[in-house]
């Protein structure tokens, strides 16, 4: 199922698999061991939960290494760019049906 990930996402997964993510960010970034518990916090914000216009060292190390596919989650809804909507839908599909799930899954423009 992998092999058709990009590389920047098996690379992700395979960090976050090693429980080695915000290490590997804090080695790259010189970021000390002991302040692990607020660079999770930071990571967090300008990564994952943060607001679209938040920047930072994070987020642009981030962004930078591993550049795939945009995915933003709303409410019930995912947001990604056009070029790749039709392959978010089929992977979202394929996965429910791992379940015996058949989704109903929309595709808007906006």
């Amino acid at each position: 199922m992998t092999d058709n990930w990009a590389d920047d996402v098996k690379e992700f997964v395979e960090l976050c698999e090693q429980g080695i993510l915000y290490d590997d960010l804090m080695r790259r970034l010189n970021i000390p061991a002991r302040r692990r518990d607020s660079f999770k916090r930071l990571f967090f914000s300008q990564v994952f939960f943060g607001k679209i216009k938040t920047t930072g060292r994070v987020r642009e190390l981030f962004a930078r290494d591993l550049p795939g596919t945009f995915i933003a989650t709303i409410h019930d809804s995912i947001m990604t760019t056009f070029d790749k909507a039709d392959e978010v839908r089929a992977i979202m599909v394929r996965e429910f049906q791992r379940f015996g799930l058949n989704p109903m899954i929309r595709l808007e423009a906006y």
